[in-house]
């Protein structure tokens, strides 16, 4: 009997061939899916179980062993006839090979086909393979963020030029991120508590329990790292922590003591509100970053409400810092034009909002959709397909009953590792089905888009919808939770004409009509309270009845909340708060649900808000906008799904926001009019980001000014000689300026000698305090666009060939500095030197000068 710890792939085939006297191991396999196989094997063996567990072993079994096959044939595999085991016709159902061999079976995988799917029948193919998708397009890392995170690059040149915005952002500024999934958005909430002073605090608003406990794992190591010897409170604050602990979180904010914090809308505000709004009030709250806030949109309308009131927390807050000193943070990887244009009005004022976009679409999903005449028909092939499909797998569907029923199915279908997951799932239950999908206690989950926004699990392999999505949007949120490590995944769709009209229906009749609206919204005003604490604030009732209505019901409350959530994008009101039962002083969460509030707190925007012309044209300007909105996703959907308009060009479409230079690079994993040629359709070019349009101020160099020798009212020139001295005299130069002047971005010639290069990224090491981006251009082409208010550096190489670009003088910048070599050329008058003709200064000149 062999009893080692381990369990690999040889573990595996011991275990099989000598069952059941090879004893599973109970240590956790590094493996995932080999780890989802040790699970059920270890039950099998330590219950005795009698229950064929042929549904949950049989594809993870074929997924083991099609992925050992690296394209060709597949192995063999002994295994028993035991109790628990797959009997003969198991086996030959999952699509096996299966010969007898002695008292067991030799079992091979076929790789599964649908053939109902036509040309796309190997549908699971690339994900069984793990074909990699993603391009990994690197980027060397600026010294301080190195030194901050340990991390040598940047995922890419869209998560560079977010960082830049975030640590160059005008104070009283709101940046919207719009990045890719999987390319470490994280990092806009971790960086300014790793980087800030003491006394300064970052809210992070995250939308589930389970992210809230990662990220604060994470910050506390990356705190571990640069401040080993720092005491931290806890930061997580959320629903179920103990009383102690959440009081010890409020004290530590008031006092200046907790420098991040992750946790929900619901508790920001809530509970904490009083304690946030005094520390903005002590000037210590100076970032909130709201994760996923397309959810304010999406969530605010229904499933969410805290997140509607969000923009009110980040209005209060920023009025009590005064002078415009809190940042704000959105970060999303889907924003569509409309959600980009509410975002700014919600958290602006608009001319203060700064969009980084760089999006690409997807590449890993495969995508294949089916119309099918019966219910009955689509679930025979939604139960076909997941015993061909590679787990985990997530079963979408619209509607909790929806997801119940199909729990149903799969458990009459033998399947047992896995979750039912909806809106109406009670919190406790929710967070310990997050618990067992990230321990891989599951292989799959039933769920509505309740599941998904915030679960950062990366090697789901295959979301299959049983129902159309009211939105492509929607659907592309939800199939984007698989292959987030980069590898392929298979995402199929089958639908009914029932599933049409619901979803027809969803876009259509979710809006209240201006007129039912108004009567709701007079009834409310009329009859509401006003706050104490809070003069300009009223509760509304929302089981408030209008005339046509004789007895409660919580749909009458829906009708009243979504009236008023239609009024907050009309910028009738603002909304304030939720609660389950009035008051004026907040001590507890918001509610997780309408179902479960029952006053509303707003404040008034429109002095004529209770004329009902003026109503009903405010109202009826945001309802064609959301109906609009609504449409044209849902159209987008069906077209998809019907085949008559290629997906790829659908979400090109749903996501590129020309207005707001919002670029969006087109690719498709696989999808019916690419699947045979998708090899070459998942090639994608990351799109180059709109760079931030103005920094912060940096006020360093302005009592120098009317010293120096200026070209123009911006821009020195700096003479470094031309000898061996040279590389040193950039670094004297270039250290002084560091500390006088502030830079924004320090740029050096490409041409420049490495290990003069190398020196200067050592120099920028030791300036960790004042985030400094190293970057590079060549002289015949400059690639440096430059921002209102942004200081920086230019470092000529020392060759005769060197230019100076003319686009230099059409630079938005306040100061520039061009550290340049002696001989460089008059691009006017290439027979001259530059300094015989044009004002400058030398470098000991300008040392002296700051050192005097």
């Amino acid at each position: 009997m062999n009893t080692e710890s381990g369990f690999d792939y040889a573990r595996l085939l011991t275990v099989c061939a000598g069952w059941p006297q090879e004893i599973v191991p109970a240590t956790p396999a590094s493996d995932a899916v080999l780890e989802r196989v040790r699970q059920i094997l270890h039950e099998l063996q330590a219950a005795h179980y009698a229950e064929n567990r042929a549904a949950d072993l049989i594809p993870l079994l074929r997924q083991v062993l099609l992925r050992r096959a690296s394209g060709g044939e597949p192995h063999w595999l002994r295994v028993p006839t035991l109790a628990g085991w797959p009997k003969r016709s198991d086996w030959e159902q999952h699509e096996f090979t299966v010969l007898s061999a002695g008292e067991g079976l030799q079992v091979q995988p076929r790789r599964p086909r649908l053939d109902w799917l036509a040309e796309q029948a190997d549908l699971f193919d690339d994900a069984y393979a793990g074909v990699m998708s993603r391009r990994h397009d690197l980027v060397p890392a600026d010294p301080f963020f190195q030194e901050a995170t340990g991390l040598p690059t940047y995922t890419g040149h869209g998560q560079r030029a977010a960082v830049r915005a975030l640590l160059q952002l005008p104070a009283g500024y709101t940046l919207i991120a719009n990045l890719p999934t999987g390319s470490g958005k994280s990092l806009l909430a971790q960086l300014p508590p790793l980087l800030g002073g003491e006394g300064r605090l970052t809210l992070v608003v995250v939308p589930t329990v389970a992210l809230a406990l990662d990220q604060a794992q994470r910050m506390a190591t990356l705190f571990a790292r640069l401040r080993p010897y720092t005491e931290l409170p806890p930061l997580a604050y959320y629903g179920g922590q103990d009383d102690e602990a959440r009081l010890a979180i409020q004290r530590a904010i008031r006092e200046g003591r907790q420098p991040v914090l992750f946790t929900s809308p619901e508790s920001a505000t809530g509970s904490l509100r009083a304690a946030l709004e005094e520390s903005a009030e002590n000037h210590q709250l100076d970032h909130i970053v709201i994760d996923e806030a397309h959810l304010v949109i999406d969530w605010g309308n229904g499933f969410r409400p805290a997140f509607q009131l969000l923009p009110a927390l980040v209005h209060e807050c920023r009025i009590r810092c005064g002078e415009g000193a809190l940042r704000v943070v959105l970060t999303s990887a889907t924003l569509t034009a409309s959600t980009i244009f509410t975002l700014r009005d919600l958290f602006g004022p608009r001319e203060t909002v700064e969009v980084i976009s760089c999006v690409h679409l997807r590449p890993e999903p495969r995508y294949a959709f089916q119309w099918v005449a019966t219910a009955a028909e689509r679930e025979e092939r939604v139960l076909e397909a997941l015993r061909a499909a590679p787990r985990p797998f997530i079963l979408y569907v619209t509607r909790p009953d929806e997801a119940i029923d199909w729990g149903t199915h799969l458990r009459d279908a033998g399947l047992r590792r896995f979750g039912v997951f909806h809106g109406r799932t009670p919190s406790t239950e929710r967070e310990r089905l997050l618990r067992d999908w990230n321990a891989n206690r599951l292989d799959g989950m039933v769920a509505t888009s309740a599941f998904g926004l915030g679960v950062d699990k990366a090697d789901v392999r295959t979301i299959i919808h049983a129902t159309l999505p009211e939105s492509l949007d929607r659907f592309y949120q939800e199939v984007g939770r698989s292959g987030r490590d980069g590898h392929a995944s298979a995402t199929l769709t089958l639908y009914i004409e029932a599933d049409v009209k619901q979803a027809s229906g969803m876009a259509i009749d979710r809006l209240i009509t201006v007129e039912n609206g108004y009567e709701r919204w007079c009834l409310m005003i009329d009859n509401s309270e006003r706050d104490e604490r809070d003069g300009s604030v009223r509760w509304l009732d929302l089981a408030e009845l209008p005339s046509h209505l004789k007895q409660e019901s919580k749909g009458n409350k829906r009708w009243n909340m979504r009236t008023l959530t239609l009024m907050v994008r009309a910028r009738l009101i603002e909304l304030v708060a939720l609660d389950r039962s009035k008051r004026t002083n907040v001590v507890a969460d918001a509610p997780d649900t309408f179902d479960d509030t029952a006053w509303a707190a707003v404040r008034l925007l429109e002095t004529g808000h209770r004329r009902q012309d003026v109503f009903e044209a405010r109202l009826e300007t945001a309802r064609k906008a959301v109906h609009a909105d609504c449409i044209d996703g849902f159209e987008r959907m069906l077209a998809v799904a019907a085949g008559r308009l290629e997906i790829a060009q659908a979400l090109v479409a749903t996501y590129r926001v020309r207005q707001e230079s919002v670029p969006i690079s087109s690719c498709c994993g696989g999808c019916h009019t690419h699947w045979a040629e998708r090899e070459q359709s998942v090639v994608y070019r990351p799109p180059v980001p709109t760079p931030l349009s103005v920094c912060a101020s940096r006020t360093g160099s302005k009592p120098h000014r009317r010293q120096w020798p200026m070209v123009d009212s911006r821009t020195l020139y700096v003479n470094l000689g031309d000898d061996r001295d040279y590389g040193a005299r950039i670094l004297a130069a270039l250290d002084i300026l560091l500390t006088s002047v502030q830079p924004h971005v320090v740029a050096v010639d490409r041409a420049l000698t490495q290990v003069d290069t190398n020196r200067i990224r050592t120099l920028l090491q030791r300036y960790r305090h004042l985030p400094v981006f190293l970057d590079t251009f060549t002289p015949t082409g400059m690639d440096l666009e430059g921002a209102e208010n942004e200081v920086r550096i230019l470092i000529w190489a020392q060759h005769e060939t060197s230019n100076i670009p003319a686009n230099i003088w059409t630079s938005p910048c306040m100061m520039q500095f061009l550290l340049i070599p002696s001989l460089l050329r008059d691009p006017a008058h290439p027979q001259r030197r530059l300094l015989d003709t044009t004002a400058h200064i030398s470098v000991d000149d300008l040392l002296r000068q700051f050192t005097t």
